[in-house]
Parts: C-alpha cells; sequence; structure tokens
C-alpha cells in the first residue's frame, strides 16, 4: 500500500482513501520497506526475498496499469492490489519454501 501510494496520484485527491496518497513520501516508504524486509526475512528467511520481488512487481504492474487506466488510484484499487500482493505472497512461499 505505501509503495503504490508513493508511486501514484490520486483519482479524486479531495475524498475518499486514496487521498492517503497526499500524505505518503519516501520518509514513509522507507520506515515501511525496512521494518517489512526485517520482519519477513526475521521470520521467513532467504525466501521471504522472492516474495517481497514478487510483491514489488505486483505493485509496478498495477501501478502501470492505473495509471495509463484511471490516471491514478482511490481507496478500491489500494485494497484490490494488496488482496493480489497477499495471494502472491502466499503462491511464491507456497512455492518456494
Amino acid at each position: 500500500q505505501v509503495l503504490l501510494a508513493t508511486l501514484m496520484t490520486a483519482v479524486r485527491p479531495d475524498e475518499g482513501l486514496g487521498q492517503m496518497v497526499n500524505f505518503v513520501g519516501m520518509k514513509e516508504l522507507t520506515i515501511a520497506s525496512c521494518l517489512t524486509i526485517a520482519i519477513a526475512f526475521l521470520t521467513i528467511g532467504i525466501a521471504s526475498f522472492i516474495a517481497l520481488a514478487a510483491v514489488v512487481g505486483i505493485v509496478l504492474l498495477s501501478s502501470l496499469f492505473w495509471n495509463w487506466k484511471l490516471g491514478g488510484i482511490n481507496g478500491d484499487i489500494i485494497g484490490g492490489t494488496s488482496e493480489v500482493a497477499e495471494l502472491v505472497v502466499l503462491i511464491s512461499l507456497i512455492w518456494f519454501v
């Protein structure tokens, strides 16, 4: 969610969850990334890097698609991308662990 919000602009910046992108920047992305990498590595091990790479790929593809289709994101896109990212993590962990 933080990566997507950092990369994108809101379709409707004055309403809804999409306005979260107005308050997320590199500082929040750095903190969230460091915490995620540390927790994932400590709990899962080296396989967590495969899952994290897959999530970054999904988020980048999602941001490209929604930027092309709508010109930004809203709360539904943030939520949908989160659900797909969770599914990709589960599949990659089942596959590689």
